[in-house]
């Protein structure tokens, strides 16, 4: 009997992936808004989330909106120090295991700010805008679930 348990045990914890924060591959839906102003339509949405103690990663995300579709390449992993995110010596936004905000702000004016958190049922909710210039921004949001 301890033998069958132990292999249970054993079998379970092989089998079962452990993922720290937000880490994971997420794939869920959500409004596209342009300007503002919502878009008819939901956006599908795919995050592949690197997250340790360490560091955060987007891997890859892809949106396919109605009338506009993107993928971003994976960027340099930003190191977590304190509970804020860096790239090299740069404040790129705060961070906790199960909650991300990060912000950019250009030269110009434009603005790239994100948010993620891991809610209470193990979904994401996933929000950013991007001011792709300073008179057209676009805002997706949505709720993912691990995939």
């Amino acid at each position: 009997m301890k033998f069958i348990t132990a292999t249970l045990v054993a079998t379970f914890i092989t089998s079962t992936t452990w993922a720290y924060g937000l880490a994971g591959q997420w794939r869920g839906q959500g409004p596209l808004a342009i300007n503002g102003v919502v878009q008819d339509g939901l956006c599908q949405m795919e995050l592949d989330i690197e997250h340790t103690p360490e560091t955060f990663l987007v891997v890859r995300s892809s949106f396919k909106c109605p009338g506009m579709n993107f993928v971003n390449k994976p960027q340099k992993p930003l190191q977590i120090k304190e509970g804020k995110l860096y790239s090299g010596d740069k404040v790129m936004g705060e961070i906790s295991e199960d909650t991300m905000k990060s912000f950019t702000l250009f030269p110009d004016g434009r603005e790239q700010n994100y948010f993620m958190h891991k809610n209470e049922d193990g979904s994401l909710r996933y929000w950013d805008r991007v001011d792709w210039t300073t008179a057209y921004s676009t805002t997706v949001s949505g709720t993912l679930v691990m995939f």
